[in-house]
């Protein structure tokens, strides 16, 4: 039930009141004219209104502020049991019955001029949303087991306060998502030496920020070592300072907690410096003149070294049956299709980032038999497969991203130094191996084809 004392409480805070729909969580009109309009908390008691909230900006023209909405949207409720670290404000949240109070909003007031151009969000590895910060509508603030935890006007906060406040949302996300992956005791010491280094290597956080990490990170694991854990930042940090290749970065941390990657930890790394380039040109005679490798094929005319080529077609025509059998006339050096292989058999890595691992073998076991049948020798150590499954609960690290890219190149380093050749790659299929890729946006392949491209000129 909404408390007249309640909604008198956010009118006070200099907020605009609206009733809140039920169903569509957005402020409801009571002239029915179509247009959102302020409630005075009288009419929201009168009418008897089961939600009631307050807009951020829309009747704030005349005013300085506008309102942000910090919403801790973290299903195992471990990212609420941080909003402490935030600096103290307007909080709602929900009482359980015969539960403790659970805070899900901090609520900010910040110049209008400042007021970001979209809403911030922040996930973790899995894809999970743990926080967003809303900045445009209302917030539902009382009513239907929405309450005021912390009865305190919200506080204003400048250019670096709204700095701050992101910084310190993106801290409550790493350790969230590390609590969550976080080691059983006998392996925490070692977990926390790479972690502190990784924030050493890859961040700018403060001393100060990462022994709080650390010891928050204590307190959710009911861990009593705090200061054996917490010496370990000026420990990496002096280690960092006399040698720096010494102290592993985020890779290793990944490797101590068995997971292929840390979304949460990318939004603190360290912003590389921006790179400046000189494109390299040449007038026509010097370039006519230039001997340049041609490229060979692998198999002539349809596969070539340092070229990209994509396999379209309609679900279940037999893509991956296909991209499978040219995959074996590559590595085995026996053509596809009556088109010759040249240069004999090269090595290669086949990614399967959706068909479970039995699905790939059950195509590939009528390769091998035809193979075996016209006496072409199959080369094991060419084939090389990466299936989704084989990479447990996660999954591949997602390509369009720097995580997932670096790790396909260890790979294909790797082969090629076993082999002495340059890999051949195939990726089956982008939008597996790319979740939440946006096939359909130019601007989302750049970095994808950026590294392709870079793949190809390496001769691969």
């Amino acid at each position: 039930m909404i408390s007249i004392n309640d909604l008198a409480f956010l009118k006070k805070c200099g907020f605009h009141l609206t009733a809140i729909n039920p169903e569509t969580k957005k402020p409801e009109d009571k002239n029915g004219y179509g247009k959102w309009v302020e409630w005075e908390p009288e009419e929201i008691i009168k009418h008897n209104k089961e939600r009631a909230g307050f807009y951020h900006d829309r009747f704030n023209d005349d005013e300085d502020f506008s309102i942000l909405d910090v919403d801790f949207d973290d299903k195992s409720l471990i990212a609420n049991q941080l909003m402490s670290m935030l600096p103290l404000t307007l909080t709602l949240g929900k009482k359980p019955n015969g539960s403790a109070a659970i805070e899900t909003h901090a609520t900010f007031k910040i110049p209008k001029e400042l007021k970001p151009k979209k809403n911030f969000e922040l996930f973790d590895s899995k894809g999970n949303k743990i926080i967003e910060v809303l900045r445009s509508t209302c917030t539902w603030a009382v009513g239907h087991n929405r309450h005021i935890i912390r009865k305190k006007e919200p506080v204003m906060l400048d250019a670096d306060g709204i700095q701050s406040l992101f910084k310190q949302l993106k801290i409550i996300n790493l350790i969230t998502e590390l609590r969550k992956n976080w080691p059983k005791e006998g392996k925490r010491d070692e977990a926390y030496l790479r972690l502190n280094g990784a924030l050493t290597r890859d961040t700018d956080l403060t001393t100060f920020e990462k022994e709080n990490v650390t010891e928050t990170l204590c307190g959710l694991t009911n861990d009593p070592e705090v200061k054996n854990r917490r010496d370990k930042v000026k420990y990496q940090e002096k280690q960092f300072k006399e040698n720096p290749e010494q102290v592993a970065g985020i890779k290793s941390l990944c490797e101590a907690l068995n997971v292929p990657t840390l979304k949460s930890f990318d939004y603190l790394k360290r912003e590389k410096e921006k790179k400046t380039y000189k494109i390299k040109y040449s007038n026509c005679d010097t370039f006519m003149a230039t001997h340049f490798l041609e490229p060979q094929y692998l198999i002539d005319p349809f596969v070539r070294e340092q070229s990209i080529t994509a396999i379209v077609g309609e679900v279940g025509v037999g893509k991956t049956l296909l991209g499978l059998r040219m995959f074996a006339g590559v590595t085995c050096g026996c053509g596809f299709m009556g088109m010759p292989s040249v240069d004999g058999p090269r090595p290669g890595l086949y990614m399967e980032g959706e068909l479970p691992s039995f699905d790939v073998k059950e195509r590939i076991i009528p390769i091998k038999k035809d193979f075996a049948k016209r006496g072409i020798k199959w080369r094991s150590d060419y084939f090389n497969v990466a299936t989704l499954q084989q990479q447990g609960d996660y999954g591949f690290p997602p390509l369009h991203e720097e995580v997932g890219r670096d790790a396909v190149e260890e790979i294909i380093e790797e082969i090629s130094k076993r082999t002495g050749k340059k890999v051949y790659v195939h990726l089956d299929n982008i939008s597996s191996l790319c979740p939440g890729f946006e096939e359909n946006k130019a601007e989302a392949w750049s970095p994808l084809m950026s590294w392709l491209i870079k793949l190809k000129n390496k001769g691969f």
